[in-house]
């Protein structure tokens, strides 16, 4: 899903409603090309939303390659302020 889409991920959240996502390191990376960490920081400035809390786990099938390989990623909750 495009960054864009977050806006509509809070457009669809109640009042004091929680989003909760989880993604690759790699992608929650400042300056990544995707931008999902830029929008989400946007929206916690203009107080849309709030970080709840975050945490790092692994994830992926020891031995594979590619996209099923181990690493790390980052869960991320987030409620949407009133």
């Amino acid at each position: 899903m495009p960054a864009r889409a977050i806006e509509d991920i809070h457009a669809a959240l109640k009042p004091n409603g929680h989003f909760v996502t989880a993604m690759r390191q790699c992608y929650w990376a400042e300056g990544n090309e995707e931008g999902y960490r830029e929008k989400l920081d946007e929206m916690v400035a203009a107080g849309k939303l709030r970080l709840l809390n975050t945490s790092t786990f692994m994830r992926g099938v020891e031995g594979e390659q590619g996209l099923f390989a181990p690493q790390e990623s980052r869960l991320l909750c987030y409620q949407k302020c009133e």
